[in-house]
């Protein structure tokens, strides 16, 4: 299981459709950053927004890099702007890459055909790598060149939990630190979390103690708990009466009722939330959820339904 850092932990995903045709779910978080009000002589890249990093100014791409090396990963801002590697601010912080941290960036751009779309930072700890991409929540989106990097980068053997989206939110310069610490508490998607993706800062809060909160549903998923398979099955144990979609695609999803068949396998060893699983004791909450994150109709179990 892939470790991201604390303020990091993803808290939905996002479906991106690549060049292929394929999807992909890519890991979400969506952290608060606490804008920067004082001067700023140098150069802002056409007046990228800056972020307050314990009272020092610096670009999203670095505070989330500085979230990575805070807990023990090494990284780089991938400026391609200005063709630069940095891991901080000015000329001082402009490093090169070597070996097979290179390597691996070349092999992407090579597929890719291009050195645009490259996700914004680029961290690595031991043998693992992830690619984070900054996003202003509503004011940036995914371009078709960095699908078209991406779908260069998972063929080179990297799956889905090697990319992290941060869809951060901004805070005014006026909060404190304790507001700001309380509307950063990532959501995580685990036994516990519901619903997907925080519309405001208002909405974004710690996970609620108990599964079945107002939103009426809870997801279990291998790809951010590695715990989800043994969750899920107490679920099931718990609420014999309730429903569960099992979801592969945003085109490929399908309800079951809680004692269905298909979740009772001989296998031990086999996850049984290799594929999302979302569950309540409502089968309408259910349907509202599929109504919202699928882009096709939703399937019924033969066996169950």
């Amino acid at each position: 299981m892939l470790m991201y850092p604390e303020q990091l932990m993803p808290e939905t995903v996002e479906d991106l459709h690549l060049p292929s045709g394929l999807s992909v779910q890519v890991p979400k978080t969506q952290p608060v950053f606490r804008l920067w009000s004082g001067e700023f002589t140098e150069d802002t890249y056409g007046n990228k927004p800056l972020i307050d990093v314990d009272a020092t100014p610096m670009f999203a791409e670095l505070a989330i890099l500085r979230q990575f090396q805070e807990d023990g990963w090494d990284g780089v801002w991938v400026d391609t702007f200005r063709k630069k590697y940095r891991t901080a601010w000015g000329e001082e912080g402009v490093v090169r890459l070597s070996g097979d941290k290179l390597q691996l960036l070349k092999a992407i751009h090579q597929k890719a055909g291009s050195v645009s779309g490259c996700f914004d930072v680029y961290c690595w700890k031991d043998d693992v790598v992830v690619f984070a991409e900054s996003k202003r929540r509503s004011k940036d989106e995914i371009r078709q060149t960095q699908l078209v990097w991406l779908e260069a980068a998972m063929s080179t053997g990297l799956d889905a939990s090697a990319f992290l989206i941060v869809e951060w939110l901004s805070a005014p310069s006026s909060w404190g630190s304790e507001a700001l610490r309380r509307a950063s508490t990532p959501r995580r998607i685990k036994s516990g979390t519901v619903g997907l993706g925080a519309s405001s800062i208002d909405t974004v809060r710690s996970p609620t103690p108990h599964p079945q909160a107002s939103e009426g549903y809870v997801i279990f998923y291998d790809a951010h708990d590695a715990g989800a398979h043994k969750k899920f099955i107490r679920w099931v144990e718990r609420n014999q009466r309730g429903y569960v979609i099992s979801r592969r695609s945003p085109s490929d999803a399908m309800i079951h009722q809680a004692y269905c068949g298909h979740f009772k396998h001989g296998d031990k060893s086999a996850s049984l939330t290799r594929t999302m699983k979302v569950c309540s004791n409502d089968k309408g909450d259910l349907e509202g959820w599929a109504r919202e994150n699928l882009m096709a109709r939703l399937k019924r179990c033969k066996s169950c339904m």
